[in-house]
Order: structure tokens, then sequence, then C-alpha cells
């Protein structure tokens, strides 16, 4: 995603924001310095509501190399930001159905996958249907079955 964006910065001025943790963050920070790119990408952490990044998104983007229910596609999807990601094992393919209802780019081709991202932004992809039409990702359905996940149950 980092070396994406770097091709996506020749052409628009723009910013990455990466939210979330993990063992890689220092890596990523050196090929933030390494790419000159320090003015350009921020990465928060962990945030407990990512909604209020997201809702101000562009462009939502899945740089995973491996996936089982991408919950961030999902969110990302429902908020209608234009989504991009990898086409890795499990989890993309099937929440963009097919790339109909989002790019997939290969896993590990940051030239597609920066590719996909100025298609956005020149208004050269957008989605080719509505998801709703599929019930099994509909908005509604979707909210109701995190509202019936246990952590997310109304106590009192």
């Amino acid at each position: 995603l980092i070396k994406a964006f770097k091709e996506v910065s020749k052409v628009y001025d723009c910013k990455l924001l990466i939210i979330g943790k993990g063992k890689e963050r220092e890596n990523l920070e050196k090929l933030i310095i390494k790419l000159n790119l320090q003015e350009k990408i921020f990465m928060p952490g962990f945030k407990k509501n990512p909604f209020k990044y997201l809702k101000q998104s562009d462009v939502f983007v899945l740089s995973s190399k491996y996936e089982g229910l991408p919950n961030s596609l999902i969110q990302a999807f429902l908020l209608d930001i234009p989504c991009i990601a990898t086409d890795c094992k499990s989890g993309p393919r099937e929440i963009l159905n097919d790339g109909e209802f989002g790019q997939l780019v290969e896993v590990g081709d940051y030239y597609q996958m920066s590719e996909a991202i100025i298609n956005v932004f020149n208004k050269n992809w957008t989605k080719k249907g509505k998801k709703e039409e599929d019930g099994r990702f509909d908005k509604i359905t979707i909210l109701n079955r995190y509202l019936d996940i246990p952590m997310f149950k109304i106590r009192s």
C-alpha cells in the first residue's frame, strides 16, 4: 500500500491514513522515511471508532496478504466508500462479488494497486450495481448481524 501510494502521490496531492497496530509498524515507518512520505502518510495506531475516519475517505484500500472476514472492508463498503482490495485467498472476492462492487488487485502488485486508486480519483471506476440487491450484504442485514454479536448487545 505504501509503495502504491508513492505512485499515486506523483499524480495527486493526497494523504494516506493507516489505522491499526501490528508488529510491522517499525518496518512501515522505515519504508515511509525511505520513500520520503513522512508528510503524507499518517499512522495513528488503533482507533476504537474508525468510522469517523472512514466516512471522510475518498477510497478504502485493503492490502492484506491473507484474510478471513475483513470487517474493515465490509464497513467501508457499507459507508459507500469506493473499495479496493487484494484478491487474497478468502474474503474480498466474495464481498466485492468478483470485482463487481470494488476493484480487486493481485496480492503484492503495488503498481496495479496504484492504478486502481488512480481509477477512483479519476472517476474511471464506479460500482457496477447495488450490493443491496444481494440480501447477504444489505446494509440493514449487516447492521442487524453486528447487533446480534454478544459484545454489541445493549445491557440494562
